[in-house]
């Protein structure tokens, strides 16, 4: 892959100690990690489904560690995005647009310089498996499509400012990092460094949106994010609950046509425990993707897709809510069959 380190300026404050700084200044010279064409690709597909023709899925931990040796991880997160994917493909009847967190947990607060330097050749061993197993093939066709794009949450702004490059094709910078940013929730502040670096670059952004998300606060994202950039390229996350569900209406009537700049799609696992709901899991989770697609088709928008926390063998012990493949599968095929049938289909892939 080619691409310039930008100039972007990296933001103030402490990034950790000089040892820290140094390690995350030669993530300037080091290669991107994925490719600005594959980046518009995405937004390409991200556009066809703000129309109402794909849908997204992601799948996908952002905050779990990815283990240190072996491509062994890496291929079997992909393989389960692509068996939820075809899964909502054959139950939707459009084409699944497949967004994967793969390459682990990113350095944040406290990390040291080897934890920067380590996530910076793990995710470039992870990514390089998913390229040679024809996943996440390198392309610089002004036109083409991956079958499978990386998504990542930023912890640490200065990680990610050294990862930015220069767009030589089309202009501007990118987050090489990954094809995809999603903003956690309490990560919002107006003023934050995260959301000035997602505003700051082209890459697509995905934003979880709480029970407490405000109408103006949702506004000013989209204005922030979405304003001046293709359809698609903000992903507006519903996280769980009914609360946040019963909440979606009366937040999308205040939005007005604003809604529509946007992409929504249902986040139904996001932070919850094994205590949530130990009986009724699938079929909570079913009830909630299809309340979220159902108030957005009353209110004249696309159900975008989902992000479901799963991923290939839960940790024994674990106690955050994290689906394995045949709990993921089930709430994917159940929530897609219910999606309201697209006025046209995409051809082909």
């Amino acid at each position: 892959m080619t691409g310039r380190a930008s100039a972007l300026p990296v933001p103030g404050g402490r990034a950790g100690g000089t040892a820290v700084t140094e390690a995350v200044a030669r993530l300037r010279t080091r290669p991107p990690l994925v490719s600005a064409e594959s980046c518009h690709a995405l937004q390409r597909e991200l556009s066809t489904a703000a129309a109402g023709l794909a849908v997204v899925v992601q799948t996908g931990d952002p905050a779990e560690p990815l283990p240190e040796t072996g491509p062994g991880p890496a291929r079997a997160r992909v393989e389960l995005l692509a068996a939820v994917a075809d899964a909502v493909e054959s139950a939707a009847g459009v084409p699944a647009v497949r967004i994967g967190y793969l390459t682990g947990r990113p350095p944040g607060p406290g990390s040291g310089p080897a934890d920067v330097s380590a996530y910076y050749d793990r995710a470039a061993a992870a990514l390089e498996t998913l390229q040679l197993t024809d996943y996440l093939p390198v392309f610089d066709a002004a036109d083409g499509l991956c079958l499978t794009y990386a998504g990542h949450r930023p912890l640490l702004p200065h990680h990610e400012h050294a990862l930015v490059r220069e767009d030589d094709r089309r202009g501007g910078r990118y987050g090489s990092s990954a094809h995809l940013f999603r903003i956690g929730e309490h990560d919002l502040a107006a003023d934050g460094p995260l959301l000035a670096f997602a505003e700051a670059v082209t890459n697509p952004v995905a934003v979880e949106i709480g029970a407490d998300a405000t109408a103006p606060g949702v506004a000013a994202l989209i204005t922030r994010l979405a304003e001046g950039h293709p359809p698609g390229r903000l992903s507006l996350l519903v996280g769980p609950g009914s609360r946040a569900t019963d909440r979606l209406p009366r937040l999308l009537r205040e939005l007005g046509e604003r809604a529509g700049r946007a992409l929504w799609l249902s986040d139904p696992v996001r932070g919850g425990t094994r205590r949530d709901r130990p009986t009724r899991l699938v079929p909570d989770l079913v009830a909630e993707v299809r309340a979220c697609a159902s108030v957005l088709d009353d209110h004249g928008l696309p159900f975008g897709g989902l992000h479901l926390e799963a991923v290939p063998e839960p940790r024994a012990g674990d106690r955050a809510l994290r689906l394995d493949p045949a709990q993921a599968l089930a709430v994917a095929r159940a929530a897609a069959d219910r999606r309201p049938a697209p006025s046209a289909l995409v051809e082909g892939r």
